[in-house]
């Protein structure tokens, strides 16, 4: 299967300034994505879309080809799949078609090649449209959730839950963004990232950290330097 390895880099961001070239284990974080790409050794070709010299001087450095895109596709509130068609559009410009792409978003540091492999097998022998990563919720289950009401009043999120023991509840799974891997045609059939002919990619939890929030780049980091995880 002929995959294309996305890499969406814009410069801004509010939560962490700069994130995209913020170090974890000492690797930029835009590094960190093609170079799990480039050990994957299953896909094609390696694209990083930036609005930022920088990010793409640091890209190129690394390994990958970039794109740059224009400013109405790097704004804050700009979806991923105008940018995800822009590359896929630019692609077939220059007469180069893939079967598939990957996102691999530079916010989750510790996805594995083996992760990319997975999910381009998975696609494959499910005959999917999709492959989402997700993790299994524990500390964040549903069940222990509330609402608050208008006057103030904390209302169950799930009441035939709310009083079960942890070892009775039902496992649940929270998508992580650690790998969107698509069939081209039908993310341009469809333009979604969520298709309904999709299957999970089950990942840990921890190499499912997406750093949004200054206190994440703090566990990533933690994490990237403990020596019971191979993620430096």
């Amino acid at each position: 299967m002929k995959t294309l390895a996305i890499i969406p880099a814009r410069a801004g961001s509010k939560g962490v300034p700069g994130k995209n070239l913020r170090p974890v284990g000492g690797i930029p974080l835009v590094a960190r994505a093609i170079e799990t790409a480039k050990k994957s050794a299953s896909v094609s070709k390696i694209v990083t879309t930036t609005d930022s010299e920088d990010i793409a001087s640091i890209a190129r450095e690394w390994g990958s080809e970039i794109i740059m895109r224009p400013r109405d596709l790097a704004a804050d509130n700009t979806a991923m799949t105008p940018v995800i068609l822009d590359v896929l559009q630019r692609m077939t410009a220059k007469n180069q078609e893939f079967d598939a792409f990957t996102l691999l978003q530079p916010t989750c540091p510790f996805r594995l090649p083996e992760d990319i492999i997975n999910s381009i097998r998975l696609l494959s022998e499910h005959n999917a449209d999709a492959v989402l990563s997700v993790y299994q919720a524990v500390h964040g289950h549903p069940a222990w959730m509330y609402k608050m009401s208008a006057n103030g009043q904390l209302l169950p999120l799930d009441p035939k839950l709310a009083n079960a023991r942890r070892q009775d509840l039902p496992k649940i799974y929270q998508r992580s963004g650690v790998i969107y891997t698509i069939r081209c045609d039908a993310f341009l059939r469809e333009e979604k990232l969520l298709l309904d002919n999709a299957v999970p990619m089950i990942v840990p939890q921890e190499r499912a950290i997406n750093i949004d929030e200054p206190l994440d780049m703090i566990i990533a980091e933690a994490l990237a330097n403990h020596e019971a995880y191979p993620y430096s």
